[in-house]
């Protein structure tokens, strides 16, 4: 029975018969992932306009913020030299104020002294008056 050619036969038939139903399996497969891609490639074709229009609003919008971007940083470079400056003349505005404020002090000593001395001549003119008479 193990050289009977009919047994060949058969073997090399469910052989053949297991191959055919490989390939088709195989193929059918195929066909179906085929028509998967045809899908997907219709469905980028369909898009591709649509995709073009949006990357093209992302590139505008893109631009527009680095446009906004750029404006906020020079207008913060700004701001950094106009309090610089408001800095430096707030000191100046300061320096000038204690300058003021020392000259005040000091006037104000001057005119207490000023009274004590104006009192002083009252009471010696008062003093006067009382021994002249």
């Amino acid at each position: 029975m193990g050289n009977d050619p009919t047994s060949i036969l058969a073997a090399l038939a469910v052989f053949i018969a297991l191959v055919i139903w490989l390939i088709r399996v195989v193929t059918g497969r195929l066909g179906e992932v085929g028509a998967q891609l045809r899908s997907l490639d219709a469905r980028l074709v369909r898009t591709t306009p649509t995709l073009a229009g949006r990357l093209g609003a992302l590139r505008a919008d893109l631009a527009a913020v680095s446009t906004q971007t750029e404006r906020a940083l020079w207008s913060l470079s700004r701001f950094d030299e106009r309090a610089e400056a408001a800095r430096a003349a707030l000191a100046g505005t300061r320096t000038a104020l204690d300058n003021d404020r020392a000259r005040l002090i000091a006037a104000r000593g001057a005119i207490i002294r000023i009274k004590k001395s104006a009192r002083m001549i009252m009471k010696m003119l008062e003093l006067r008056r009382a021994f002249l008479g």
